[in-house]
């Protein structure tokens, strides 16, 4: 009985963590990078570091940062019956975030971001 309520505590607040909704984490996200327009680059290179990826042409400099990263969760299938051989159930997620800065004059005008782990 001890390990079930342990079980049920430990769900209950682990979910308690992922109450903020996907449009909250995004409006935050969206507010924090947003303190960097009309920062300069080389502010944010001080900050960030060297971008992954600098692409210039005329007046314009993109300063693009990437970060990737990959899960694998396994799993042991259940067994319904008495003749189950158990099995692993493996599930490989690939995480991406790309943010490009526009840069024009040496400040930062726009920005925007691409992938399924920014927020």
């Amino acid at each position: 009985m001890k390990i079930i309520l342990s079980a049920f505590f430990i769900l209950i607040v682990s979910s308690c963590t992922s109450l903020q909704s996907y449009e909250e984490r995004q409006k935050k996200f969206s507010e924090t990078i947003n303190t960097w327009v009309g920062s300069s680059d080389g502010d944010l290179i001080k900050i960030w570091g060297v971008p992954t990826n600098v692409y210039r042409t005329g007046d314009t400099k993109y300063l693009t940062y990437r970060n990737s990263r990959t899960s694998v969760d396994s799993s042991l299938s259940p067994c319904f019956t008495e003749y189950c051989y158990p099995t692993i159930d493996t599930n490989v997620v690939n995480y991406s975030c790309e943010i490009t800065f526009t840069v024009i004059n040496q400040k930062i005008t726009t920005w925007r971001a691409k992938g399924n782990n920014c927020f």
